[in-house]
């Protein structure tokens, strides 16, 4: 099920990457400089992939800690929850902190992934994302997506284990 929320005339290329499509492979490293290449989790885990437009937006921070909060849940379904922004480390390292998050939040220089996602907001001067969630199975096939184009209307976890649970 996709879900692109309301925004009028959309100028940006959010339905780049659809439902069973395969989720394109990159390498980011985390809020700590470690490496993580997507296709780890290739036929090992599930993945639910969030991208967020800034280290400040609530609507983000709110998503990361429900995604926190079931975060055993997640992992119970052989998921793994992996973050993206555009921020730099330290701004990431400080937001992991704040929320006390336990999953990889990971640093998209120049925007590179976002781009390769086509979620880049035409509207942000630095490049962010739209804030997006995907969910994929252990061969990266996307089920559920979901783009908030205007910031406002949120993304759900429930939505995302419900997902995660077909998969079972």
């Amino acid at each position: 099920m996709t879900q692109v929320l309301p925004k009028e005339e959309r100028m940006d290329d959010v339905d780049r990457i659809r439902i069973g499509f395969m989720l394109p492979i990159f390498t980011l490293k985390d809020s700590g400089s470690k490496e993580v290449n997507l296709a780890e989790f290739w036929g090992k885990k599930d993945i639910v992939l969030f991208f967020l437009d800034d280290y400040l937006c609530n609507e983000c921070g709110r998503f990361l800690s429900e995604v926190q909060n079931k975060l055993k849940e997640i992992t119970a379904l052989d998921a793994a929850a992996l973050a993206v922004s555009i921020d730099h480390p330290r701004f990431l390292n400080k937001l992991k902190q704040k929320l006390n998050l336990e999953f990889p939040l990971l640093y998209d220089q120049n925007s590179v992934v976002t781009k390769l996602y086509g979620l880049l907001n035409s509207g942000s001067p630095k490049g962010a994302p739209h804030p997006t969630v995907f969910v994929a199975d252990k061969e990266r096939v996307i089920s559920y997506k979901k783009v908030n184009l205007d910031h406002k209307n949120g993304l759900r976890i429930e939505e995302i284990i419900e997902s995660l649970k077909k998969y079972q």
